[in-house]
């Protein structure tokens, strides 16, 4: 059986769309980071 990784946090998905769900979240968090940066930069 297949197995997907997530390249950022190494995690182990048996599902490619598992994985492409997971994904997601690194995309927030980093969204979410930058948006705190600009807050406190005010």
């Amino acid at each position: 059986m297949p197995s997907y990784t997530c390249s950022t946090c190494e995690r182990e998905f048996s599902h490619c769309a598992s994985l492409q769900n997971h994904v997601k979240v690194h995309d927030n968090a980093v969204v979410d980071r930058a948006l705190q940066k600009i807050s406190e930069e005010r």
